[in-house]
C-alpha cells in the first residue's frame, strides 16, 4: 500500500523544504469554538440557532491537518505510506467511536431508548459502523423537516462517516497527483495537486448548491456537496506546506488580524445561521469554511486570537473533543428534561457534565492508549477490531429484535390506499339520535298539540306554515380526514364512534394536511415530507367521501399552521394574506368534501407538550393557537357553517397544559401524537361524545 519510492531521487526534481508542522495548541482551542457550538446548538438555545456549524469548523480544520501530514511525508520521502496513514487514523478514531456504539446499543438493551429510537438504531448502527451513515440517512429520507421523526442516538454520526471517507479518498488522490509522475519537478506536481482539490472545491459548492434547490436533507448530508469545506482545510495546508508561520512583518500583522475578524465572524454565524437558510448553501458553508481557514492560519502566527484560543480551558477542552463529539448526543436522549425534572442551564450544566467526564476517561482510558500503542499492539488492534465490529452488530441486533413495526400513524400510506369503513355496533346501545331524512310532506293541519297556543278566534285565516325548529340531527356515518395526528387518534376513535351506533372511516396520512398546497420552511422552501400531498390530497378526499359516505367529515391536521407555497408564491402563516389564501383552500377543501347533506366539523388542537423523544416547541405552541383561532373565524364567516370540535379542554384542562390527565399521560412520546392505548383512548371517548352530540340540522 505504499507508493514506491525511485531508486535515487531525480536531479532535475529537487524535494520541496517543508516547515515542520508541529503541535499548535490553539489549534485545539479551534475544536474547543466548534464543539461548544454543537452543544449548545443541540440544547436547543434560539441564540446558538447556527451552532450546527462547529461540524463544518471541525471539517476545515481536519482537512487542512490531514492534507498537511500527506504532504509533510510525501515532501520528505517522495512517497505516502498508505497502509501505515490508514492505520494511524484508524487507531484515532475507531476505537470511541465503536466504543460509544458499543454503550448506545447496551443501553438501548437495559431499555433507556424508546421504540421509535430503538427501530432508527437498527439500519443506523451498521451504516455507523461501516462509516456510510449519512448516505444511509439520504436513501431512508431522514430529514430535518419532518417534524414528528424522533431523533436516533447516532445521528451525528453523519459528519464522522464523511470524515473517515475523506480521509479514504484524499491519500489516493495525492498519491496519484504527487507521487506519480515523478519526472515532473515537486513544485509542479504540488501546483498540480493545489489544482486539483481547487477544481473539486468548486465542483461541491456547484453540488451543494444545486442540492439545496430541491432537497436540502441531500445537500446536508452529501459527502460530495460538503467536501468542499474540507477541500478549504486542504487548501490552505497546501499553500502553506514550506512556509506556515510567517516572518514579523506587514503579512504576519494582516494574517492576525484576519484570525480575529475569522473567529469573530464564526460567532456571528453560529447565531444567524440556519440549517434552512437559503444563504447557507453553499455561501454559508464556504464562508464558514473561508473563516475557519483564517482562525487556523493565524493561530500559527501567535496574536490576540492565537492568545485566546491558546488559554488552558480551551485547549483542554479541545484536546477532548472528539469524545465529546461522540458522546454528547446519546447523552442528551439520555438526561432529557422528562427523566431529570430539570431545564434551561441547569439541564445543560448536568449534561456537560456527564458528557465531558465520559470524554475525559475515553481520552485517558482508551484513546490515548491505543493511539500510542500502549494498551494494543499492531497485531491484537488488528484482531480487536472485527471482533468488536461483530459484538456491536450482533448485539444491536439482539437489543432491536422483536420491535414492533412503526405505528400506524406514522407509516406512509399509498394516496390510493381503501378508506375502510367500520359499521356501527349492533350490539351497543347509542344515547345518540339517528337523524332523520327532511321531510317533504306537506305542512300539517292537525291541531296545536296543548303546549302551543292557539291563534286567537278572530284572526284571519293563513296558509302560511307554522314556524316549526327542525328535529336535531346526530351524526351517523363520520369521516375523519388528517395528518399523523389524526391517524394516531383513528383507531380509538373508530372504536369509541361504532360502539355509540355511527359508522366510522378514516383517510389519514402522516405529513399529508387538509388543504393542498406545499407546507414551506422558515425560508419558503417546499418540506420534502409533505411534497406528494399537494397532488394527492384532492384524491384522497373526493374518493374517501364517495366510498364513506358520511353524514359528517371531521378535519384535523396541524399542517395548516405553518407556512404554505400555493401556485408557486410563499405565504407566511399568520399573515392576514396567507388567511385569505387558506379561505380558499379550506372553501376548496369544503367543496370537495361537504353538500347533499353532508356537515363538516373542524378540530382545534392543543399545543404541544414534552414527551420522551422531544421537546415541546414554543413556536409550534404559538402556531397551533394561531390556528385554533384562525378556525374559530372561520366558522363563523364560511358559508359551509362547519362546526367546530375543541380538544383543547380535553387535552389541556389547565394551564401550562398538562402531560398528565386524570393519572393518563396522553401523549408519552413526542408530545404530539396520541401513541398509547390509554391516552388515545382517553381522548377519543370524549372526542366522541362531542361528535355524537352535534345537531347537523343547525
Amino acid at each position: 500500500m505504499t507508493a514506491p519510492a525511485p531508486t535515487s531521487p531525480s536531479p532535475t526534481a529537487p524535494r520541496i523544504a517543508a516547515e515542520p508542522l508541529g503541535h499548535i495548541e490553539p489549534l485545539d482551542g479551534i475544536r474547543a469554538v466548534a464543539v461548544v457550538g454543537v452543544l449548545l446548538y443541540h440544547s436547543a438555545y434560539d441564540w446558538m440557532a447556527g451552532g450546527f456549524l462547529g461540524v463544518s469548523v471541525f471539517f476545515t480544520l481536519s482537512g487542512f491537518l490531514i492534507t498537511s501530514l500527506l504532504l509533510r511525508e510525501w515532501a520528505a520521502h517522495d512517497r505516502i505510506d498508505l497502509r501505515a496513514f490508514w492505520a494511524r487514523r484508524f487507531r484515532r478514531l475507531l476505537p470511541a467511536s465503536l466504543a460509544t456504539l458499543a454503550l448506545v446499543v447496551a443501553m438501548g438493551a437495559v431499555g433507556v431508548w424508546d421504540t421509535e429510537q430503538l427501530r432508527s438504531l437498527r439500519g443506523d448502527v451498521p451504516w455507523s459502523v461501516a462509516e456510510l451513515v449519512n448516505w444511509h440517512f439520504i436513501a431512508s429520507g431522514t430529514s430535518y423537516g419532518n417534524e414528528y421523526a424522533g431523533s436516533s442516538p447516532v445521528e451525528h454520526y453523519w459528519s464522522l462517516a464523511i470524515e473517515e471517507q475523506f480521509y479514504l479518498a484524499l491519500p489516493l488522490l495525492l498519491t496519484a497527483l504527487l507521487v506519480l509522475g515523478r519526472r515532473l519537478p515537486p513544485r509542479i506536481r504540488l501546483g498540480r495537486a493545489a489544482v486539483a482539490l481547487g477544481v473539486l472545491a468548486v465542483a461541491s459548492s456547484v453540488v451543494n448548491g444545486w442540492l439545496s434547490q430541491t432537497s436540502v436533507d441531500r445537500a446536508y448530508f452529501g459527502t460530495d456537496s460538503r467536501a468542499a469545506e474540507l477541500l478549504v482545510g486542504a487548501l490552505l495546508a497546501c499553500a502553506t506546506l514550506r512556509r506556515l508561520r510567517l516572518p514579523a512583518g506587514a503579512a504576519r500583522t494582516a494574517v492576525r488580524a484576519a484570525a480575529v475578524v475569522g473567529l469573530a465572524a464564526l460567532g456571528v454565524l453560529f447565531v444567524v445561521g440556519d440549517l434552512t437558510s437559503r444563504w447557507l448553501y453553499p455561501w454559508g458553508l464556504l464562508v464558514t469554511a473561508a473563516c475557519t481557514a483564517a482562525v487556523v492560519l493565524g493561530s500559527a502566527q501567535g496574536g490576540p486570537a492565537a492568545a485566546l484560543l491558546g488559554t488552558r480551558p480551551l485547549v483542554a477542552l479541545g484536546r477532548i473533543s472528539y469524545g465529546v463529539y461522540l458522546i454528547h448526543w446519546p447523552v442528551y436522549l439520555w438526561l432529557t428534561p422528562t427523566r431529570t425534572g430539570l431545564d434551561g442551564v441547569a439541564l445543560l450544566g448536568l449534561r456537560g457534565a456527564v458528557t465531558l467526564a465520559a470524554a475525559a476517561l475515553s481520552y485517558r482510558l482508551l484513546e490515548q492508549p491505543i493511539r500510542t500503542g500502549r494498551l494494543l499492539g499492531t497485531r491484537a488492534a488488528a484482531l480487536a477490531l472485527p471482533l468488536a465490529v461483530v459484538a456491536i452488530v450482533s448485539g444491536n441486533l439482539a437489543a432491536t429484535s422483536g420491535l414492533e413495526p412503526p405505528p400506524d400513524f406514522l407509516q406512509a400510506r399509498a394516496p390510493d390506499d381503501d378508506v375502510v369503513v367500520r359499521e356501527a355496533s349492533t350490539t351497543t346501545t347509542t344515547t345518540t339520535t339517528a337523524a332523520a331524512p327532511p321531510s317533504t310532506a306537506p305542512p300539517s293541519t292537525a291541531a296545536p298539540s296543548p303546549t302551543t297556543a292557539a291563534p286567537p278566534p278572530t284572526a284571519p285565516p293563513t296558509t302560511a306554515p307554522p314556524t316549526t325548529v327542525p328535529p336535531p340531527r346526530h351524526p351517523t356515518r363520520v369521516l375523519l380526514l388528517g395528518d399523523s395526528v389524526a391517524a394516531s387518534l383513528e383507531p380509538y376513535l373508530g372504536d369509541a364512534l361504532t360502539a355509540r351506533g355511527i359508522t366510522f372511516a378514516a383517510a389519514t396520512s402522516p405529513g399529508c394536511g387538509v388543504v393542498t398546497g406545499d407546507p414551506a420552511d422558515p425560508q419558503g422552501r417546499p418540506i420534502e415530507f409533505t411534497r406528494a400531498c399537494h397532488g394527492a390530497i384532492p384524491r384522497i378526499q373526493s374518493d374517501a367521501v364517495r366510498k364513506a359516505r358520511p353524514d359528517l367529515v371531521v378535519l384535523l391536521s396541524s399542517w395548516e399552521a405553518g407556512d404554505r407555497i400555493v401556485d408557486g408564491r410563499w405565504y407566511r402563516f399568520g399573515t392576514a394574506e396567507a388567511d385569505r389564501v387558506l379561505d380558499r383552500l379550506y372553501g376548496e377543501t369544503f367543496g370537495r368534501v361537504a353538500g347533499g347533506g353532508t356537515r363538516v366539523a373542524l378540530v382545534l388542537l392543543p399545543p404541544n407538550v414534552d414527551g420522551e423523544s422531544r421537546t415541546a416547541d414554543p413556536e409550534t405552541n404559538v402556531r397551533l393557537a394561531r390556528l385554533a383561532s384562525y378556525l374559530t373565524g372561520l366558522a363563523g364567516r364560511s358559508p359551509v357553517r362547519p362546526k367546530l370540535l375543541d380538544l383543547r379542554p380535553i387535552v389541556c384542562p389547565t394551564s401550562p397544559c398538562p402531560t398528565v390527565v386524570d393519572g393518563i399521560r396522553l401523549r408519552p412520546g413526542d408530545g404530539a401524537h396520541y401513541d398509547a392505548a390509554p391516552g388515545g383512548r382517553y381522548v377519543a371517548e370524549r372526542l366522541a361524545d362531542r361528535i355524537a352530540a352535534l345537531d347537523l340540522a343547525r
